[in-house]
C-alpha cells in the first residue's frame, strides 16, 4: 500500500514539474510581432470590396506628384512566403518611412491580383502572381518600374530582407527627390535587378550559382 501511494506521488511530482517548464517557457518567449502579423492575415477572410474601399479612402494620403509607389501583388490562394512577404515590408515600410508616407511622397499598395478590376495590374506590369514592385512617379505620371525580386531569396533572413526593401526604397526616393528627370539616368531594371543586390548581400557559393530565380 505504502509502495503505491509513493508512486502515485512520484508520477504526480513529475506532472506537475513538466506543467511548470512548459509554462516557464511560454512565459519567457515573447511573440515576434511580423510571424503575429503574418499569421492574423492568414486568418483574416476576405473584405468586402466597398467596405475596404470606404475604409481606405477615410485614411488616404494625398500622393504628391512626385513620389514612389510600392506594390505587393497577390493572389487569394497565400502561402506562407507569401504572408511573410507581406509582414516584413509593411514592418520596414512602417519603421523607416512613416514621414514619407505622411508627406505622400511614398505611397504602400497591398493589391489582391484576383479581385474584380485588378487584372489591369498584371497586363500592365506583365505580373503572373507574387510581385513586391517598385515604380517611380514623376509629375502624376509614372516613368520608371521593377520587381524586387530579392525577397525570394531573402525570405530566410529577416534582416537581410529588410536592409534590401529598404535600400530599394531609399534609392527611388533619392531619384525624385534629386531631380524630376533623375529617373533617366537610372540603372536599367535590367541592370538592377535585385540579384546585382543579392551577389552584393551573399557570396556565390562553390556548388552553384545565383542567376536563375527560385521558382515561385
Amino acid at each position: 500500500m505504502n509502495t503505491r501511494l509513493a508512486c502515485h506521488i512520484a508520477l504526480a511530482a513529475v506532472s506537475l514539474c513538466l506543467a511548470l517548464c512548459a509554462s516557464m517557457r511560454g512565459a519567457g518567449a515573447a511573440p515576434d510581432p511580423v510571424e503575429v502579423q503574418a499569421a492574423a492575415l492568414a486568418d483574416t477572410p476576405a473584405p468586402d470590396s466597398a467596405a475596404a474601399t470606404a475604409a481606405a479612402d477615410s485614411t488616404i494620403v494625398a500622393p504628391a506628384p512626385d513620389r514612389v509607389v510600392l506594390y505587393y501583388f497577390h493572389r487569394t490562394a497565400r502561402c506562407d512566403n507569401c504572408l511573410l512577404f507581406e509582414a516584413y515590408t509593411d514592418s520596414v515600410v512602417h519603421a523607416a518611412f512613416e514621414p514619407e508616407l505622411s508627406e505622400g511622397i511614398l505611397e504602400w499598395r497591398v493589391v489582391n491580383l484576383d479581385d474584380d478590376g485588378n487584372e489591369v495590374f498584371a497586363e500592365h506590369y506583365a505580373l503572373e502572381g507574387i510581385t513586391l514592385l517598385s515604380t517611380v512617379v514623376v509629375d502624376n505620371e509614372e516613368r520608371d518600374f521593377r520587381p524586387l525580386d530579392g525577397i525570394w531569396w531573402l525570405v530566410d533572413d529577416r534582416q537581410a530582407f529588410a536592409e534590401y526593401v529598404e535600400s530599394e526604397i531609399i534609392a527611388d526616393l533619392e531619384a525624385i527627390r534629386t531631380d524630376t528627370e533623375a529617373t533617366h539616368g537610372r540603372r536599367s531594371p535590367e541592370v538592377a535587378d535585385s540579384l546585382s543586390l543579392y551577389r552584393e548581400l551573399v557570396p556565390e557559393s562553390d556548388g552553384g550559382g545565383v542567376d536563375a530565380a527560385p521558382s515561385r
